[in-house]
């Protein structure tokens, strides 16, 4: 059982003639051997297998290197952390992006977006606009659409990133004790999209509304063939179970903790209370491993300790002809 509980968080496959599990994309032996590992087991290689596979993960996929040369010619260079972060992102189906406020992680997530892909941005309703004009300056090949409000909801096209936010998510249907999109939305599903979900911890509550809904669109999104990343500069805001949460939303629980809740309850070292829920004590020292497998953090004080502790930029937002006059009204009086 742990051998396939290892086998299958790294995507392996088992092959009914050869009777034996299988693993197509040589990018993820590092993955397997990992997960075989953390299990008790002691993977022996193929030494040209090896080769290749050290290859294939030291040489990101030859389209986010062109899109970061593209970027680069256009004046938006790529610092070398984030050179890292764009190639590790685009290999994983689901991931969490986790470096430290101010580190970029926007242009990060649209460098590993493919070529052509339809891909959504879900984010919080005030940094609509940053997606869109980081867009323009770092991914102008890919077509923007903002939506405003939850009756706009709709999927992307080939070639086109559309911005969302949180709280215009489209609403779910209950069904027996899941909740899932209506028919209409998940039918309709573009094969390979890409669903990149930022302020990610937004969906740490497991029971309110909006982790419902975007765990439902993820879902339907992974289903497709497609891949579900989400950004965060603080993950684990208050305690284990968020975390959790976050990661199921974005199907990579199994791959970092493929004994499910009840290993990652151990590991935390929960404990039931007195008064009921857990009680969490200090994490087990694999724990760290095991969130690199599906989780990218870099700090600031590591990766950029030039960096000033505070920079300032002019944001643009839209306000409606009312709001415009009541501001002008109050400058007029300031005056």
């Amino acid at each position: 059982q742990r051998y396939l509980s290892a086998t299958r968080a790294a995507g392996c496959r088992f092959d009914k003639i050869g009777k034996c599990q299988t693993l197509e994309d040589t990018s993820a032996l590092p993955d397997l051997l990992a997960a075989l590992q953390r299990e008790g087991f002691e993977p022996h290689v193929d030494a040209a297998l090896a080769a290749a596979a050290a290859v294939s993960e030291a040489k990101p996929d030859a389209g986010v290197l062109r899109r970061i040369e593209e970027a680069a010619a256009r004046g938006f260079s790529l610092y070398p952390f984030q050179r890292e972060g764009a190639p590790w992102l685009a290999r994983h189906r689901g991931a969490v992006l986790a470096d430290e406020m101010r580190l970029g992680k926007t242009c990060q997530a649209l460098i590993a977006i493919p070529d052509g892909a339809a891909a959504m941005v879900v984010a919080p309703a005030c940094v609509k606009g940053v997606w869109e004009s980081e867009t323009r300056k770092v991914r102008p090949d890919l077509r923007t659409d903002v939506l405003y409000c939850r009756t706009s909801f709709r999927w992307p096209k080939p070639g086109e990133l559309v911005i969302t936010n949180w709280d215009i998510l489209p609403a779910l249907v209950k069904d027996g004790n899941f909740w899932r999109l209506p028919d209409s939305l998940g039918l309709s599903v573009p094969n390979g999209m890409i669903l990149i979900a930022d302020e990610c911890h937004a969906s740490k509550g497991s029971k309110t509304a909006r982790t419902r809904r975007i765990a439902a669109i993820a879902r339907a999104v992974r289903r497709a063939g497609g891949s579900t990343w989400g950004l965060s500069g603080t993950p684990l805001l208050n305690y284990p179970p968020e975390l959790w949460t976050i990661f199921r939303v974005f199907g990579v629980e199994k791959t970092a903790f493929p004994g499910g809740w009840p290993e990652f309850v151990r590991l935390f070292r929960g404990n039931r209370g007195a008064w009921g829920g857990f009680e969490w004590g200090e994490p087990d020292p694999c724990v760290p491993d095991r969130l690199k497998s599906v989780m990218l953090r870099r700090e600031r004080k590591t990766v950029m300790p030039e960096l000033p502790e505070r920079t300032w930029s002019t944001i643009k937002v839209e306000i409606n002809p009312r709001t415009r006059q009541i501001c002008d009204d109050v400058v007029r009086h300031l005056a």
